[in-house]
C-alpha cells in the first residue's frame, strides 16, 4: 500500500514539475535547419511551394485539401499533427515562401519560412520555424522531449529523400 501511494505521489510530483518548467519556459521560440541539395532551387521550389504536391514527398501527411488559390493560398493538411490550416504569407519565386498556422485553436501557431540559396551544384534549403507554445505542458514536450527541431528536420529529410538523395539536416 506505501509503495502505490509513493508511485502516485512521484506522479504527481512529476507532473507538477512538468507544469512548472513548462510556465517558466518562453512562449515563443525560433529554429533554422538546414539541408544541403543537389538539385536546382528551382525543382525544390516546385514541391515545397505547392499543397497539391505535399503529399507526394511528406510521409508525415495523409491527406492536403486546397481551401483557396488566390495569390496566397491557404489549404488544410491532415498529418501526424492532427489537422491544421495553412497560409501563405510571403513568396518570392525559387527563393522564399513563409506559411503561416491559421488556426487558433491549436496549442501552437506561427510560421516556417523556407529559403533556398542556389550553390554550384545545387542548392542549400533552410527552414526557419518561429513558433509559440501556449500549454505549458506541451512547451516542455516541444523544448525537452521533441525538441524544436524535429519537424523541421524530418520534413527536410523527406525532401532529400524524394530526390534520391541522403543529405542529413543539421
Amino acid at each position: 500500500m506505501i509503495w502505490a501511494l509513493a508511485i502516485i505521489a512521484g506522479l504527481v510530483g512529476l507532473i507538477f514539475l512538468v507544469a512548472i518548467v513548462g510556465f517558466l519556459l518562453p512562449k515563443g521560440h525560433v529554429a533554422t535547419s538546414r539541408l544541403q541539395l543537389k538539385q536546382p532551387p528551382e525543382a525544390v521550389w516546385k514541391l515545397i511551394s505547392n499543397p497539391d504536391a505535399l503529399t507526394s514527398w511528406r510521409k508525415d501527411l495523409k491527406k492536403v485539401e486546397r481551401l483557396n488559390d488566390t495569390v496566397l493560398t491557404t489549404w488544410r493538411e491532415t498529418g501526424s499533427l492532427g489537422v491544421m490550416t495553412l497560409e501563405v504569407v510571403e513568396s518570392i519565386l525559387n527563393r522564399r515562401i513563409a506559411t503561416r498556422i491559421a488556426d487558433t485553436n491549436l496549442p501552437f501557431g506561427g510560421t516556417w519560412t523556407w529559403i533556398l540559396d542556389a550553390r554550384e551544384g545545387g542548392c542549400t534549403v533552410s527552414i526557419t520555424e518561429s513558433g509559440e507554445v501556449y500549454n505549458p505542458f506541451f512547451r516542455f514536450m516541444s523544448r525537452f522531449v521533441l525538441g524544436h527541431h524535429g519537424a523541421m528536420r524530418a520534413i527536410l529529410r523527406d525532401l532529400a529523400a524524394h530526390f534520391g538523395e541522403s543529405s542529413t539536416p543539421t
